[in-house]
């Protein structure tokens, strides 16, 4: 008698973006209920942050590609629903709790990740592949947190002085000091490699032999 092998459990695109969609559903709880809002400049926060974060791109990625056009309203609902109301609030009505609470928070790690989270569900809805729609949310994410954005605030906005050190915290927090302005300029250009790694990976064909290929 021949000794028969039970096939190997193969994990589908759905069941990959079911379970992603749970696991970063769980850490984002996890990071606004839990963590602390403050803008702390300590790594394994944002090592947290950014975990649940890689989840959520994921499930996103992998969500089948044949669902209704109108669930992108869903986003809408998000941004006025929760998102917008938080940030007019601090701006307009309790600026004195601006560095104290969550504004931070609601405005670098919701908003903007939001965003960039919409425009990859969009790619995605559109019929694009998975591999890209990761590629477009990780660069975006990438960016925010390569300095380019305090680079860019002390460029653009009337600072007094660029003599002086600067405490962005998550810079601080790989850095572990205050950096100058010419620092935080290349702390970003340092990200560029990182970037096009991203770019060019050929996260495609390794989905397709996680999961088949998509029809």
């Amino acid at each position: 008698m021949t000794e028969q092998h039970a096939a190997p459990l193969k994990v589908t695109r759905t069941c990959l973006s079911l379970i992603s969609a749970l696991v970063g559903a769980v850490a984002s709880v996890f990071v606004i209920f839990v963590m602390s809002q403050k803008n702390d400049p300590v790594l394994l926060h944002y090592v947290i942050r950014l975990t649940a974060y890689l989840f959520v791109t994921i499930a996103i990625a992998t969500l089948p590609r044949k669902i209704p056009w109108i669930t992108i309203i869903a986003c809408y609902l998000v941004y006025a629903g929760f998102i917008f109301p938080r940030i007019s609030w601090f701006y307009y009505m309790d600026t004195s709790r601006v560095d104290a609470e969550s504004f931070y928070t609601h405005l670098y790690l919701f908003t903007y990740p939001a965003i960039v989270s919409t425009i990859g569900f969009t790619w995605r809805l559109g019929g694009g592949s998975s591999g890209r729609a990761l590629k477009i949310m990780w660069s975006g994410i990438i960016i925010l947190f390569s300095g380019y954005l305090d680079v860019m605030w002390h460029t653009i906005n009337p600072v007094p002085s660029r003599a002086t050190t600067f405490e962005p915290s998550h810079i601080v927090a790989i850095v572990g000091r205050p950096v100058t302005f010419a620092e935080m300029i290349w702390f970003t250009v340092a990200h560029i490699p990182l970037l096009l790694i991203i770019i060019y990976l050929p996260i495609d064909r390794w989905i397709d032999r996680l999961v088949g290929q998509e029809k």
